[in-house]
């Protein structure tokens, strides 16, 4: 009788958590929650001024687009007692690439409010552990003060933008690492980037990331038709974002240390004869996700798009990820890796 009010409980929760639009597609409420958050402000802003040692699960929800997880130390738990609350950090560092001072400063900050760890990610970005909630705000301004960011290193936006981590100074990687790093510009949010500035630099809007010229002109495509959210303050992420994490890689010929079939957008860069970028084959629609015996959830590779020259690969970009952003399904999130809607 237990085991039936259970499974009953159960499927009363899971009714509850969807929610239909207005023209009958069910979503998560979490999708609601996210057009509420003021463009992922509320209610992290209120609760980064509270005394609790920790952020309730509504804050924690929109922490991640900040580059944060809510952990609880498990080593340290014992009966009758609260959980030892810490915060997992991680960078936005396109191409894995870390300057001295910025380095310099993780390591710093590590010992004094961290465990003491620096954590290498196999997306190419540092983590830090053991940060307690009050001290969040001094890491991550620390962190803006010292040239980086950790905007968009989580949550249901485009992650940290992978290139080939090998040091070679020719034109075809130089090529594919500036690539990753205007990828990167090119999907970063624009609402989103400012409430993280307000959030952990007290509005300084010195440290915008500032894309060079050409990819600030190729990011007035998101305001085209069918690539437009119809949210101007969020011309290509709209109020809701996406519907799960968006992940991006880019290489060269005959190089696949960065796993390219296992990202949404995979990117060979075609250097020419003289050295300057011509253009890129496009992959599509790989994924990691899995979920251990559910038979929907599965790992896939990405599909073959074909090539696209260098004047076309920006808007492609966008393209696609306005695609998922509208038809990624939105009421499971562990099914949005595996059904494409590009086919």
């Amino acid at each position: 009788m237990i085991k039936v009010e259970k499974v009953k409980k159960k499927k009363e929760i899971a009714k509850q958590e969807t929610v239909c639009l207005a023209n009958g597609l069910e979503v998560s409420k979490f999708e609601n929650f996210k057009k509420g958050s003021e463009f992922l402000k509320e209610p992290l802003a209120s609760e980064l001024k509270n005394d609790s040692d920790h952020f309730t699960n509504d804050a924690v929800q929109l922490l991640k687009f900040h580059g944060s997880y809510q952990q609880d130390n498990r080593e340290n738990r014992k009966p009758g007692k609260s959980k030892d609350w810490q915060m997992m950090l991680r960078l936005r560092s396109p191409g894995g690439e870390i300057p001295g001072n910025l380095f310099l400063s993780l390591d710093e900050l590590s010992d004094k409010l961290g465990n003491g760890t620096l954590r290498v990610t196999t997306r190419q970005a540092f983590q830090m552990h053991g940060i307690r909630k009050d001290n969040l705000k001094e890491v991550i301004k620390s962190i803006v003060n010292s040239m980086g960011s950790t905007l968009a290193a989580c949550g249901d936006i485009n992650r940290n933008v992978m290139a080939p981590a090998a040091p070679f100074e020719t034109a075809e990687y130089t090529n594919a690492r500036t690539l990753a790093v205007k990828v990167a510009d090119l999907l970063t949010p624009v609402a989103g980037q400012g409430t993280f500035l307000e959030l952990w630099a007290d509005g300084d809007l010195e440290y915008t990331i500032k894309p060079d010229k050409e990819i600030e002109e190729k990011r007035k495509l998101q305001f085209k038709e069918n690539v437009f959210s119809g949210t101007k303050k969020e011309p290509l992420y709209g109020s809701t974002y996406l519907p799960r994490k968006f992940k991006c890689a880019v290489t060269v010929p005959g190089d696949n240390s960065v796993d390219l079939l296992t990202n949404d957008i995979g990117i060979v860069a075609f250097t020419s004869k003289v050295g300057s970028f011509e253009g890129c084959n496009f992959y599509i629609g790989g994924g990691m996700g899995r979920t251990h015996n559910n038979e929907e959830t599965f790992a896939r590779i990405a599909d073959p798009l074909g090539y696209v020259e260098n004047k076309d690969t920006y808007e492609l970009i966008q393209s696609i990820v306005a695609i998922q952003r509208d038809y990624g399904d939105r009421k499971s999130r562990k099914k949005f890796q595996n059904e494409i809607p590009f086919e």
